[in-house]
């Protein structure tokens, strides 16, 4: 839905920067309000903010100088790999160029339109000393906490 490569190839990529480069990092990005937005206005529409919400990520993203790949990881989450970066605070700081701006965008809805804030949670991990099953942990805790927050 969203044209990029999914979980497999992510996995991949965090593999291969697990073995190369010590100075890589990984954003995950949930995107807020996704599962709230399909109750209330139907999977259409929030796939529509995610594929939205997508687009300005890839685009943020790709802008920075030291971008590495973007995934789609599962449902309202992505990954992106970062670096070489000398430390997590400035890892931490560029990766917040990427969500600094706030989105509002229209959705049309079968009766009316709907106006929409868009914006994502956000969690740094350096790769360096971690193992593949401690880098899905840490991301798989992140999403499941995003969007069991999201659920209320």
């Amino acid at each position: 839905m969203t044209g990029l490569p999914g979980r497999g190839p992510a996995r991949a990529a965090l593999q291969t920067s697990l073995q190369g480069q010590t100075k890589l990092y990984l954003a995950v990005f949930v995107l807020d309000r996704y599962y709230f937005t399909a109750r209330k206005y139907g999977t259409a529409i929030a796939d529509e903010v995610l594929i939205y919400y997508c687009t300005f990520l890839a685009q943020e993203v790709q802008a920075q100088q030291h971008y590495r790949g973007l995934y789609r990881w599962t449902g309202p989450c992505f990954l992106a790999v970062f670096g070489p970066w000398d430390s997590s605070l400035m890892a931490q700081r560029e990766v917040a160029r990427c969500t600094r701006n706030k989105l509002v965008q229209e959705f049309q809805t079968c009766s009316h339109t709907v106006l929409l804030p868009i914006s994502a949670s956000v969690k740094v991990l350096p790769l360096a000393d971690a193992t593949m099953e401690g880098i899905m942990a840490q991301i798989d805790a992140f999403v499941a906490l995003r969007t069991k927050d999201q659920e209320i």
